[in-house]
């Protein structure tokens, strides 16, 4: 899939701009939007994503789906938190997790955030747009997230503190106080490339396959739910049970009292996580 880039300095939602666009004239599949700045940026469920000016990755891709059936939609949302995943991991070195099915966690704090929308008509998607924000740089956040949010720098930070302390411990005195600590570098606009680079791969073995047994290996290693005592928010009442991973069609495998569940949507609280105790 060829991909196409496309900058601007300040938007509302990348998301909703790209809708827009679409209804005024036919974009190509692959096409994409990225911005400097969001002002009224979106997540699951309504809740809103900060993107102050030069300190986080809004972007979004338009896709014509036309040979997936309805079914298997939600699924890009896996693809895209495993490129996201993927990019992060080879232009910062940092290794993240991913909470299904729409969250990139480093440190058990949030990261990334994807919300992936559609239209339909005749049972089949028009589009699908996949929206992507990355927490890069330090800032703050609302009284909501601030213990449950990181940047990437914040997260080269830490890694940098315990690189130290280990090797204080073997070279007890060898450094002065705070040396090797420092802000990053991170390059926003390579970040968005290798992002996207990583999910049109892997979206080509998707529309192939059209299933995730091609990446499924991988993406159970990197599932921070997996192992892990579980909240599933059904609306006809919340239950708990322990994650195995996630399977073939991309659901949420549960152990619940002696039964095995599959989650296909919905919201899930990892304990540990957001407050989840």
């Amino acid at each position: 899939m060829q991909i196409f880039y496309n900058w601007i300095e300040r938007i509302d939602s990348t998301n909703s701009e790209l809708k827009r666009r679409s209804s005024q004239r036919i974009l190509p599949e692959g096409y994409v939007l990225s911005a400097g700045q969001q002002t009224d940026g979106r997540g699951r469920s309504g809740h809103r994503w900060q993107s102050p000016a030069g300190t986080s990755i809004s972007t979004s891709m338009l896709l014509h789906p036309d040979a997936l059936p309805m079914e298997a939609i939600p699924r890009l949302t896996l693809l895209a938190a495993m490129a996201t995943s993927l990019a992060i991991e080879e232009e910062t070195g940092l290794i993240s997790q991913i909470k299904w099915p729409n969250d990139i966690v480093i440190a058990r704090r949030k990261a990334v955030g994807i919300l992936t929308e559609m239209a339909a008509e005749q049972g089949r998607a028009r589009y699908v747009i996949v929206g992507i924000g990355v927490n890069v740089h330090p800032k703050s956040y609302d009284s909501q997230m601030t213990d449950k949010a990181i940047s990437l720098d914040e997260a080269l930070l830490l890694q940098q503190r315990e690189d130290r302390r280990r090797t204080e411990s073997l070279y007890a005195g060898d450094q002065e106080p705070g040396e090797g600590i420092c802000s990053s570098n991170i390059s926003r606009r390579k970040l968005i490339q290798s992002i996207w680079e990583h999910f049109s791969d892997l979206y080509r073995e998707f529309c192939r396959t059209r299933d995730l047994e091609f990446l499924l290996s991988d993406y159970n290693e990197r599932l921070v739910n997996r192992g892990q005592m579980v909240k599933i928010m059904d609306p006809a009442g919340a239950y708990e049970g322990i994650c195995r991973g996630v399977n073939s069609q991309g659901a949420l495998i549960v152990d619940c009292n002696g039964k095995r569940r599959m989650i296909h949507s919905g919201e899930v609280h990892v304990r540990g996580l957001y407050g989840y105790v």
